[in-house]
Order: C-alpha cells, then sequence, then structure tokens
C-alpha cells in the first residue's frame, strides 16, 4: 500500500492509473505523486487540483492538460515520457520531437513547468540484457534533445523498480 511505501521511506509515489492517483489523494495520502496513464477527454484538472504530477507521452496529452490547467490558472507539474524501447507508453522518433517543441513553448508561455523526463526499460531485471544500454543511450539522447530546446528538468529517472536494485548506472 502506498502509506506501508511511505513508512518504509519512499519519497515519491508512481501511481499507473489516473483514478488511482486520485483515489490515494482523495483517501488523505499526501507527498509527492506521479501518475502516467489516462484516456483523452479524462479530468485532468482534478489530478492539478491534487497536486499530482502528470506524465506526458503524446501531443494530445500536453493539449488537455494544458487547457485544464488554464481553465483552473494553474501551472502542472510535468514528466515528458519517452519510449527509449518498451513499446508501452511514450514518444518516439520525429513524435519526441514534436513533443519536446510543444513542451519547450508551453514551458515559455507558463503554461506548465517540466519538472522530470522518464522511461521504462524493457528488460530491467537483466542489466547484461543488449537492450538495457541501448535504452539508456536513447534516453540520454531524449534528455539532450529537450535541453537543447530550453527544457531542463530536474528529475531525469529510467530506473523503474527492477533497476533500482540491478542497474546502479541508471540512476
Amino acid at each position: 500500500s502506498a502509506r506501508a511505501a511511505q513508512a518504509g521511506g519512499a519519497t515519491w509515489l508512481g501511481v499507473a492509473q489516473l483514478d488511482e492517483a486520485l483515489m490515494l489523494r482523495g483517501a488523505g495520502v499526501g507527498g509527492p505523486m506521479l501518475t502516467w496513464l489516462y484516456v483523452p477527454g479524462c479530468d485532468l484538472g482534478a489530478a492539478v487540483l491534487a497536486d499530482i504530477d502528470i506524465a506526458v507521452s503524446a501531443p494530445w496529452a500536453l493539449t488537455d492538460l494544458v487547457t485544464a490547467a488554464g481553465r483552473l490558472g494553474r501551472t502542472p507539474r510535468v514528466h515528458l515520457k519517452v519510449d527509449t524501447g518498451l513499446g508501452r507508453n511514450g514518444a518516439f522518433g520525429v513524435e519526441w520531437s514534436a513533443l519536446v517543441n510543444a513542451s519547450a513553448a508551453a514551458v515559455a508561455e507558463g503554461a506548465i513547468d517540466v519538472v522530470g523526463v522518464w522511461s521504462h526499460f524493457a528488460y530491467a531485471d537483466a542489466p547484461d540484457h543488449p537492450t538495457v544500454r541501448a535504452q539508456q543511450e536513447c534516453f540520454e539522447d531524449a534528455v539532450r534533445e529537450l535541453e537543447r530546446a530550453g527544457v531542463h528538468p530536474q528529475l531525469r529517472h529510467l530506473a523503474n523498480s527492477a533497476a533500482t536494485l540491478t542497474n546502479p548506472s541508471a540512476h
């Protein structure tokens, strides 16, 4: 449970589904929290009001979030998600470049605060698998592209649960 994780020393919570994140906030679970799976047209404003960091992995999601936050007069905390090879959520290639450019414009307007950039490993529990290094390199390239666009997130997170135990180079 979220409270047990926090009692054990967790300083952040990652909750895949937006509805789960909102449920935790409704139950009084505080602290930094990130959510990343939601559908077009969902209530992203509720996440903004609940101080939940929101992952953005596509231009449509950025547009929905900027619109919702603008109606509320709030600046959401955003973590951009790049697909480095897992093929599950995240922008890749020209889609990443489009997301970077749209995000940089939204940051310049003060519409969002990009605080993080992240991805998921396909084989995190096998640190010697050849895809791990390839994904790290792809991630590093994506971060450089983001920084060239003038966006400098304080958090770069690639080490999921398994990688925190098996791959110190991804911390």
